[in-house]
């Protein structure tokens, strides 16, 4: 990860590590540490920990692939969520219409569609796993008043257990401190872009007790255009949280926090018709729409015994909702109409036990979660557009199908994992460890299907209820060994299993649940690690080699677009590396490259008849690149500027041309003024206003968002 310090300046400065494997928009970053300033003061913080491992490790120490975004340079960037931080982090992108991430060339719902019933990479906000549920926006959680963010590239599964074999998303807000604290966020910017923060945090009994209470709400209108509805905001978002959290340490030896949190979230989606394209245009009868919410209840817990060994838990409450309600034809007239409206509620537990001192660092602990989920869903369709098993063109014309199906969804994990980190000889160490992981799932689907249509009825899907139960369980081990040359280069080498579970899915087109089975990675990787110059050169590289086994893919069993199926029907290579260089050439200056590769392919899946063998996965473009970097004037201005390339790559498994987004290149700069107590950045993002296809599909596609500007201030004392 490009990490940079400004020895003998106020500020400091992150790239983020460039991951060969996806799309990124990378910014220029700042803070990686944490740096303060009083007069001629200066005062540097601690080496960053990755939260996302099992065991506490710095950035450097860490050989796994990760960038950690600190709460310092989220609030220098105009950065409102996630999805915005991701498009700055190589090696990530949103998924498809942006609701989830991409991690080196995975998507989180599958390597060619939306078919799981989990997601491969984990997301995981205050210990609080939002992409345990079927869907939500986890892409569009806001940024604000954060500790961190991690994106840690490659299978997670020893660490973070179910849903991580491509990748995870952690994030921590701040806890309270024992120092009074205030901030107050304004900031505007083109599409009608609006942010209002404020977070206060206050001591109640000196080194005991403290709250921190934050709120956050944004807005954009977005850049489509309706002309049938007359609206401009067909791409707007918007989004408000709340955190409230206490801090009591009563020993020195025992701390807890507790946090509740809520969210919620309305995404239009920033897509437009791939007919009209470039045109950001699209022609739908009623707006299409994601709406989220969650309430989260987190409390964490913490006693030393000694020095070297202490005790951790986890528990997490979460109560979440979705709902959709889209034009389903996609078109000006009222033909097609969607609604899913899923609920859902979860409880985890964690408790972990550490070891630690000068030659062993050692971990055991064990993991449950409970999710319970129920699911209402209903469709009204043009009968044309239902293809019956035979030819049918006197079909009446008008008429209807409507669709609805009722579901609830019980899944249990239960997980017992542990990791041993050892100095066997001076400057060499092994790392050894592993996962049990266990899952249970239940499932009830009542699907009905009508028509007016009486020529149709008859090749209606029959209205069967179904019950499914499963379960699923997987040792997941992991092995390294890492030699340090100096105290400042290392060459390490880890093997780790990636794992998703089984489970079941809904064939819209049969009225009919089917099920599949788990899908393994085995995954070799070596890394690189290395500072020269006191700190002022960072190079780091990884390289990595992916065997895919059982792969979960999405089967076409017939031409009717919507009759597929999730099937164990796949397996795949991938191998890929990361070069990311970072440095300070002179205190002020700090400048970052990172260059990208990543080679998908599948050895075997078969779709409707057809071999796709050969192919890559969707959203994988091949290289990725990024330049940039930050100047600091001694009398509180900075500039800034970075250019990022990303290749072009196929939107299907099935790698049709025309189905494929856009390379492209872009240029964004900003500029600011900071004091002790006031901030204030503008930026201009898309200088060239370079016009591209994110992802480009069949009727819908997602197009970057054109030159953008803003002005954000904040005061802070």
């Amino acid at each position: 990860m490009l990490h940079f310090r400004l020895v003998g300046t106020a500020l400091a400065a992150l790239t983020t590590a460039g991951a060969f494997a996806q799309t990124a928009f990378v910014q220029t970053a700042f803070a990686q540490t944490a740096f303060a300033q009083t007069g001629d003061e200066e005062l540097v913080g601690e080496d960053i920990v990755v939260e996302g491992e099992l065991l506490d490790r710095t950035l450097q120490e860490s050989q796994t692939s990760v960038t950690v975004v600190t709460g310092e340079e989220l609030e220098r960037r105009n950065d409102t969520s996630l999805r915005s931080v991701a498009e700055r982090v190589p090696g990530v992108s949103t998924s498809s219409r942006g609701i989830g991430f991409v991690i080196r060339g995975v998507d989180e719902r599958g390597v060619d569609a939306n078919g799981s019933s989990a997601t491969a990479i984990t997301t995981s906000i205050d210990g609080a796993r939002i992409s345990d549920f079927g869907r939500i926006n986890t892409s569009f959680l806001s940024t604000w008043d954060l500790e961190q963010v991690e994106f840690l590239r490659g299978p997670q599964s020893t660490q973070s257990g179910r849903n991580a074999l491509a990748g995870a998303v952690i994030v921590r807000s701040k806890d309270p401190t024992f120092e009074p604290e205030a901030k107050v966020r304004l900031g505007i910017g083109s599409g009608e872009t609006f942010q209002a923060s404020f977070a206060a945090n206050q001591p109640l009994i000196e080194d005991t007790l403290a709250i921190r209470v934050s709120a956050d709400f944004n807005h954009t209108s977005g850049f489509i255009d309706n002309p049938t509805t007359g609206r401009d905001d067909d791409g707007g978002v918007e989004n408000l949280t709340f955190r409230g959290s206490v801090k009591f340490e009563p020993t020195d030896n025992f701390w807890s926090v507790l946090k509740l949190s809520y969210f919620d979230n309305v995404d239009s989606f920033a897509s437009s018709e791939t007919a009209s394209f470039p045109d950001r245009i699209v022609t739908t009868d009623a707006l299409t729409q994601d709406s989220s919410n969650y309430t989260a209840v987190n409390l964490r817990m913490g006693y030393e015994f000694t020095d070297q060994l202490s005790i951790e838990s986890e528990t997490v409450y979460v109560d979440r909702q979705y709902v959709f309600n889209g034009d389903f034809d996609g078109g000006p007239l009222p033909l097609a109409t969607a609604f899913d409206d899923q609920r859902g509620e979860s409880i985890t537990q964690e408790i972990k036990l550490l070891y630690d001192d000068d030659w062993i660092k050692a971990v055991i602990g064990g993991f449950y979660t409970r999710t319970d989920e129920t699911s209402n869903a209903a469709g009204i369709l043009p009968s044309f557009s239902v293809a019956p098993p035979s030819a049918l063109p006197f079909l009446t014309p008008g008429s209807t199908v409507t669709g609805a199906s009722f579901g609830t969804t019980l899944n249990e994990n239960f997980a017992v994992f542990g990791e041993v980190d050892v100095e066997v000889i001076e400057d060499l160490r092994l790392i050894v460890g592993g996962r049990y992981d266990r899952e249970t799932q239940d499932r009830f689907r009542n699907p009905t299907t009508t028509t007016d249509d009486p020529v149709l009825a008859p090749f209606l899907p029959p209205d069967t209820p179904e019950t499914t139960s499963a379960s699923f369980d997987a040792f997941l081990p992991k092995a390294g060994i890492v030699y340090n040359f100096t105290d400042d280069i290392s060459l390490g080498f880890t093997f780790q299993r990636g794992y998703r579970a089984g489970g079941a899915n809904f064939n819209l087109a049969r009225n009919q649940q089917f099920e599949f089975d788990p899908e393994f990675t085995n995954n070799y990787e070596v890394s690189f690690r290395s500072t020269w110059f006191d700190d002022r050169l960072t190079v780091n590289a990884n390289a990595y080699y992916v065997d895919w086994t059982d792969q979960q893919v999405v089967v076409a069993l017939s031409a009717q677009p919507l009759d597929t199926e999730t099937q164990n029907a796949g397996s795949s290579t991938s191998f890929g590396g990361e070069l990311e260089v970072r440095a300070e050439p002179t205190d002020g200056l700090s400048l970052y490259a990172s260059l990208g590769y990543v080679n998908t392919e599948f050895d075997d899946f078969l779709s409707n008849g057809v071999q796709l063998a050969g192919n890559e996965f969707r959203n994988a473009p091949e290289f990725t690149g990024a330049i940039g970097g930050t100047y600091y004037f001694l009398d509180g201005f900075f500039v800034g500027a970075d250019a990022t390339y990303t290749s072009a790559s196929f939107n299907d498994a099935a790698n049709s041309p025309a189905l494929r987004s856009d390379s492209r290149f872009v240029l964004n700069l900003n500029a600011g003024y900071e004091t002790e107590h006031f901030t204030i950045t503008g930026f201009i993002d898309n200088v060239t206003d370079n016009t591209y296809a994110e992802e480009r599909g069949a009727t819908l596609t997602t197009i970057g968002d054109p030159l953008s500007f803003g002005l954000i201030a904040q005061i802070q004392f």
